[in-house]
């Protein structure tokens, strides 16, 4: 035989004792493995992790029943954290005028009532000069009032007195120190003449009966009587007339002063705004006008400096408080039908940059008009800020209930782990044992583990 082939034959017979002694020699291998290894092997397959106390203690794990909860199904929409309208406020010029002091500046805290701002306006001060003109008006007004209506008072006490026919020094007398006006003359006149003409008369009737006078004197001095008589009736009428009419007239003049006084100064503030202060006037400023801050807040914005010339609704300043903030969420049309559930209830909000808990947030309005642009309907939620976390702008994940609460097999969320196809959770199944399950087999009776957290 050729010295190749023999080699060859050689190789070929070499390679087929190889192939039997590997296959006699698997079989005696293979039962020692099995029965050494498949503890751990079983294990891996099952998805079992055996751990020791130290390694248990370091994992933080907790063991719970798993139990019957009620659920919310929830959806979440965008949102943005806005000003709360209601504690936002731009401060403007309220009147044409320059800058004469500036007490604040942007990112101060104020508290409600600091003085922010010194203008000094003409407007204003031609306005508050039309109030104290006003003011003296009015004075005058109730001054010549109480007067016409003592007189008033004191005439008709007169004429009563004067009824009983007195004298006339006792009526001077009685009389002297109250106020008549010029109906003291005019009436004591004729009242005068009246007696004189009660006396002649009285005389004249035993002279007449004596025949001393005749009888045309007689009747002469009795038409004098009777003259004297209507002139002191007409005079007292007229006298009270007058003075009546006069009160009447002081007194619709002090309600006319009122009226200016009131319109006057109602200009005045709606010209100096609901937030202005007017400096005393003694010391030359009564152009001058301070705004306060109506609220305690944090100066925003600052648009004016000292010396500055503003004209009236010019902007000053912007002044905002944060403690309460709103959360707008945009609802699209796959979600109307979750806003009537939320009208009045709270949704949850969260931050995705800040490491916090979502946190409750109460519906405080829910537009009725569909924004053109996005489809959706606005739903503002009232936001508690009292730590200041939350900032106008920031973006926002908000949670809203969809349909009603339903009771399901429920375990903690820290007892689910995500994977890009399903998501698990660990059961415990023995001492320092725990395995991993779909959550499609919640319904299992092993109490599930989770990882603490502050959830």
């Amino acid at each position: 035989m050729p010295l190749h082939l023999r080699r060859w034959s050689v190789i070929i017979a070499v390679v087929l004792l190889a192939t039997v002694a590997l296959a006699a020699w698997r079989p005696w291998r293979g039962a020692p493995a099995e029965s050494v290894g498949d503890e751990r092997t079983d294990d891996k397959a099952r998805g079992i992790v055996r751990l020791s106390a130290s390694k248990l203690a370091a994992a933080n794990l907790h063991v719970e029943p798993i139990a019957v909860h009620e659920l919310q199904e929830l959806r979440t929409v965008p949102g943005r954290i806005t000003y709360n309208t209601s504690k936002r406020l731009e401060l403007n010029a309220p009147a044409a005028g320059v800058v004469k002091k500036v007490f604040v500046g942007p990112g101060q805290a104020v508290k409600s009532g600091d003085s922010l701002i010194v203008l000094t306006s003409s407007d204003i001060g031609l306005a508050r000069d039309e109030v104290a003109q006003c003011e003296a008006d009015l004075k005058l007004a109730v001054k010549e009032h109480e007067w016409s209506s003592q007189i008033t008072e004191n005439l008709d006490d007169l004429l009563v007195e004067l009824k009983l026919r007195p004298k006339i020094v006792d009526v001077e007398k009685a009389f002297a120190d109250r106020v008549l006006g010029d109906h003291r003359d005019k009436l004591m006149g004729a009242y005068s003449k009246l007696l004189l003409a009660e006396a002649v008369t009285a005389d004249t009737r035993p002279l007449t009966e004596r025949g001393v006078l005749s009888g045309r004197i007689a009747q002469e001095r009795r038409s004098s009587l009777e003259v004297a008589g209507a002139t002191f009736s007409s005079v007292g009428e007229q006298s009270k007339f007058d003075a009546a009419r006069r009160r009447d007239r002081t007194k619709a003049a002090v309600e006319h002063a009122e009226r200016m006084l009131a319109i006057s100064r109602q200009r005045l503030r709606t010209l100096c705004g609901p937030f202005s202060e007017l400096t005393a006037a003694d010391d030359g400023s009564s152009s001058d006008v301070v705004l306060k801050a109506p609220f305690d807040g944090v100066i925003d914005e600052r648009h004016t400096v000292e010396a500055a010339r503003v004209a009236g609704g010019d902007p000053l300043f912007v002044l905002a408080n944060t403690d309460t903030v709103w959360v707008s969420a945009e609802v699209h049309e796959r979600d109307w039908a979750m806003v009537g559930s939320v009208s009045n209830g709270v949704v949850m909000v969260t931050n995705p940059s800040l490491d916090a808990p979502p946190v409750p947030a109460k519906v405080a309005f829910i537009s009725g008009k569909v924004t053109p642009e996005t489809r959706s309907v606005p739903l503002v939620a009232e936001l508690d800020n009292a730590q200041h976390l939350y900032k106008p702008g920031m973006f926002v994940w908000v949670a809203l209930p969809a349909g009603k609460p339903h009771e399901r097999l429920a375990v903690r969320p820290a007892a689910i782990a995500r994977t890009r196809t399903t998501d698990v959770c660990v059961r415990a199944i023995g001492e320092g044992c725990v395995s991993s399950a779909s959550t499609s087999n919640s319904a299992s009776k092993h109490p599930i583990g989770s990882r603490s957290s502050k959830g």
